[in-house]
């Protein structure tokens, strides 16, 4: 179970509205909504299918624009989701957290001067690295955590361009390994790495960019089994990552950061058809009214809670932007109960 969130402050994620208050004033408790039957885990492997064309990334030029996509990963999740001495793939060495820069690590072959555009990639927040070797075989974890969803996918367009033009690639296209919101492997010998066959995986979830590596002067069984290491590493990475962004703490901070920029049609993803916002049912009423009657934007304060269940303090400080009303709360701290199934809040109420 995710518990590293709980009883925490987490300072920058916000949301809230006139809703709050009024809801404060009925004097009502939490509305109830049926339980959803749970998702059976995914036991899928991943066939590295080759593509006849490459996937489609945001182009770094673009992607930022307009304000984006707000998302719920902060640096306090990274623990949760690198690999550790305990993971180490094909009995390999863990070696401890990759000493180069996190930004640099599948760019490491450039020079200082070509290097630079990636140093300072936009919206790059933390990381967290793993190092594993066993004999020639080199293992890498990577996590890291941008200012939102579009950052982050200009990231990974960032790095696949490189990719695609320096690594000496026999095959510089990639396949679609299918994790996360768009992903990207790169395969085969690399002249970067003496001609070292490679797995190079890389892929995002929201705002989180990950990448799982295995490199090393292998072939035959060897370079199969290493294939499979670094599938199954991605795979694992992948839940881990899968598991936080489901908790009720992530989603109401994807809701709540969606909320403060106005971007009411992420926020609006966020909620459960059949939910009960502050006694409002959104089968009742649009998914769209809901969210169009948030007004206040309110900092994140604390959380307590489970999985699927938090309970998280408000300060509300600002109208958010394209609201319909001023925001008649600010300055006030009020808490909220806040209900998650399958990642989607299908219940906001007060405590």
């Amino acid at each position: 179970m995710h518990t590293h969130g709980r009883n925490r402050v987490a300072g920058a994620a916000r949301v809230a509205g006139t809703l709050l208050a009024a809801a404060l004033a009925s004097g009502c408790g939490i509305a109830g909504v049926a339980s959803a039957p749970a998702s059976a885990p995914s036991t899928a492997t991943l066939p590295p299918a080759p593509m006849s064309e490459s996937p489609s990334v945001v182009p770094p030029s673009s992607a930022a624009a307009g304000g984006g996509s707000q998302s719920g990963f902060i640096a306090a999740d990274l623990d949760d989701i690198i690999l550790g001495a305990s993971d180490a793939p094909l009995d390999a060495s863990y070696v401890g957290p990759e000493q180069l820069h996190p930004l640099l690590l599948p760019v490491w072959y450039l020079s200082a001067e070509e290097q630079q555009p990636f140093r300072s990639l936009a919206g790059y927040l933390d990381a967290a690295t793993a190092d594993f070797r066993r004999g020639t075989y080199l293992f890498v974890s990577v996590a890291l955590i941008f200012e939102d969803a579009d950052a982050a996918s200009a990231a990974l367009a960032a790095y696949a361009a490189e990719s695609r033009r320096g690594w000496g690639l026999t095959n510089p296209e990639a396949t679609d390994p299918g994790l996360g919101d768009e992903s990207l492997l790169f395969s085969g010998p690399a002249e970067v790495q003496g001609g070292e066959p490679g797995f190079y995986y890389f892929w995002r979830i929201d705002n989180l960019l990950l990448e799982a590596v295995g490199v090393g002067d292998v072939s035959g069984s060897d370079l199969t089994a290493m294939e499979t290491a670094v599938a199954a590493m991605a795979l694992e990475m992948e839940r881990r990552a899968k598991s936080l962004s489901e908790d009720a703490e992530h989603v109401f901070r994807a809701f709540n950061a969606a909320i403060a920029v106005g971007n009411e049609e992420r926020a609006a993803e966020l909620l459960a058809e059949g939910g009960l916002i502050f006694h409002q049912e959104v089968s009742a009423q649009s998914v769209d009214e809901i969210v169009g009657g948030f007004s206040c934007v309110a900092e994140l304060v604390a959380v307590e809670g489970s999985d699927e269940t938090a309970e998280i303090r408000l300060r509300f400080v600002e109208t958010r932007p394209g609201a319909t009303s001023e925001c008649e709360l600010i300055g006030m701290e009020e808490t909220a109960v806040v209900t998650v199934r399958g990642g989607k809040i299908v219940a906001i109420d007060e405590s």
